[in-house]
């Protein structure tokens, strides 16, 4: 039996579009945006005031047009462990060539995710540190083949660069590659594009 597991950093950034309007609102006040987005309900919220409704976000956790959970490019690594017998592999882009790993670059921007390459956005993003919540498990196989490895690197060029490990597979089988686990806190930010 083989199981995979991924360990280390990793990225839950999240975002949709905005319009014009909720950007202005938003743009100078990062606490109204923390406070709303971040709670179910900002009607009796002294701190900042209820938001007008025709600038709502909603919950951050409900605006993923655009959305990267996965492991941190250079800062993560394969746990494999082969009937009892344990090797880890970096994920590294160094380490991916040696071993010669079928590695698919796509390179992605805010621009993808609005009307005609420009416009608004919403935001969230967090770094966390710990494992992938499910581990893949082949109980037929009995050795551990590099090769028989592929994965996918994202990279998102925007006021949040994130180079990721969205994909992997062994044998056409996924191995989960969101990290859950302790990080910072999630930072809001509203921007405008293009």
């Amino acid at each position: 039996m083989i199981k995979f597991e991924v360990k280390g950093d990793g990225y839950l950034l999240r975002g949709s579009p905005i319009d014009k309007a909720t950007y202005e609102y938003f743009k100078d006040n990062n606490e109204a945006l923390e406070a709303h987005v971040s709670h179910d309900d900002d009607e009796n919220r002294d701190d900042v005031g209820k938001v007008p409704e025709e600038v709502t976000i909603g919950l951050y956790d409900d605006c993923d047009h655009m959305a990267i959970y996965a492991a941190e490019l250079n800062n993560s690594s394969l746990d494999i462990d082969c009937d009892g017998e344990l090797q880890t592999i970096e994920l590294s882009e160094k380490n991916i060539k040696k071993l010669g790993i079928v590695c698919k670059i796509e390179t992605i921007t805010l621009e993808n995710y609005v009307d005609e390459k420009k416009g608004f956005f919403f935001m969230a993003y967090q770094m966390v540190s710990g494992s992938s919540e499910d581990v893949l498990e082949i109980p037929e196989e009995k050795i551990f083949d590099p090769k028989k490895l592929s994965l996918t690197i994202t990279n998102l060029k925007s006021d949040y660069e994130a180079h990721a490990i969205t994909y992997l597979e062994y044998d056409g089988k996924e191995i989960v590659t969101q990290i859950n686990g302790s990080g910072d806190l999630t930072e809001f930010k509203v921007v405008e594009v293009g």
